[in-house]
């Protein structure tokens, strides 16, 4: 039983929209798709995906580095302040805000 137009379509479609994104990526090191609206950003170190550039770039500062920020009542690090603050009023509120 052959398989329809329309069947054949759906199965090249995706092959053809992965090709062609995987050029552009090569070519600019980033690569958007039209269907779903993503743009994605890609270190070239670690392979992680960013949507938006600036995102990668702060990425990229640290990226290979070691987190200098230690939290003080576990052996947990952070590189941004603002995770580790998170990370306290999370982890250890108790600690922090004896109520």
């Amino acid at each position: 039983m052959p398989f329809s137009k329309a069947f054949k379509a759906m199965r090249i479609i995706p092959f053809v929209r992965l090709l062609i994104l995987s050029r552009e990526f090569f070519s600019k090191g980033s690569f958007s798709c039209s269907c779903c609206d993503i743009k994605k950003f890609v270190c070239t170190t670690c392979s992680r995906s960013y949507k938006l550039k600036r995102d990668l770039q702060r990425h990229l500062k640290q990226c290979g580095k070691l987190p200098l920020l230690k939290c003080q009542y576990c052996e947990k690090s952070f590189f941004r302040k603002d995770h580790l603050t998170n990370h306290i009023g999370l982890k250890h509120s108790k600690l922090s805000f004896p109520f």
